[in-house]
């Protein structure tokens, strides 16, 4: 038997910010995994970012998504994750960008 649980009531207050998380497991035709999420924030209110972009209410201030495929030990297969939506004009993102469009193998990231 399950039993469900809810937060008490809190003190009045304003909604401000969502962020929504959602993620789904797909079993390929080739017997591989492909496991997708997706994070996006969004705000409740009117927004513009340091260059000047506007953000109406509910539209996606972070949006980015990542497809992982793997196999039944989880060996990963491939990656790859993309920045939808950012409030951010980067140098970064630009020379990820170029260097992918430049038909390199691909970027390695390290921390």
């Amino acid at each position: 038997m399950e039993t469900t649980r809810s937060l008490p009531p809190s003190v009045e207050r304003k909604h401000i910010h969502s962020r929504h998380v959602e993620s789904h497991g797909f079993l390929r035709a080739d017997g591989l995994w492909d496991i997708e999420a997706r994070i996006k924030d969004t705000k409740t209110y009117f927004t513009r970012n340091a260059d000047g972009r506007e953000r109406q209410p509910g539209e996606a201030l972070h949006h980015m998504e990542v497809r992982l495929t793997l196999d039944d030990t989880l060996k990963v297969f491939n990656a790859i994750a993309i920045i939808a939506g950012s409030p951010f004009v980067s140098s970064w993102r630009s020379h990820l960008e170029d260097r992918r469009s430049s038909g390199k193998d691909g970027v390695h990231l390290s921390s």
